[in-house]
């Protein structure tokens, strides 16, 4: 399974989990932890990708 497959995968589990949030069939707490962790993984991943230039 490709990188752009997985990120299919979890975004379309992100909006079936949120469908389910909106119709009040699940707890809207739980669905925003996972949304900020999920945007905290984001933002670790794309820091690691960076390449950071020292002071000149």
């Amino acid at each position: 399974m490709s990188s752009n497959q997985k990120i299919l995968v979890a975004l379309l589990l992100f909006l079936a989990w949120g469908a389910l949030v909106i119709n009040g069939q699940t707890p809207v707490q739980q669905f925003v932890d996972a949304l900020r962790d999920a945007l905290i993984a984001i933002g670790v991943f794309q820091a690691t990708l960076t390449n950071p230039k020292g002071p000149s």
